[in-house]
């Protein structure tokens, strides 16, 4: 894992694959967490590599979504989610 910056759209992504529970694709992934498709593919595919998403290709993109073995993988890095989501989310409102 490289020291990639936990933005706030980093971690709309990966709330929204979580809470979808099954295979979610870029462009569900951009309407529900509000950002750009192009920044939601970037952040799934970093997010992938970091071993908290499972990826499948298909004709048309790939498709994201967490499971149980995900979330086990990255426990560290889900520790720093869950700090910078109080440290972002409380200094907005």
């Amino acid at each position: 894992m490289n020291n990639k910056g936990i933005s706030p759209h980093l971690l709309r992504v990966y709330d929204a694959v979580d809470a979808a529970g099954e295979w979610i694709t870029t462009k569900q992934i951009a309407k529900v967490s509000g950002v750009a498709e192009r920044t939601a593919r970037a952040h799934a595919q970093y997010l992938t590599g970091c071993s908290l998403f499972e990826v499948i290709k298909f004709y048309d993109g790939y498709c994201y979504r967490v499971t149980d073995e995900t979330r086990n993988r990255n426990g560290a890095l889900l520790l720093r989610f869950a700090t910078a989501k109080k440290a972002y989310f409380s200094a907005v409102g």
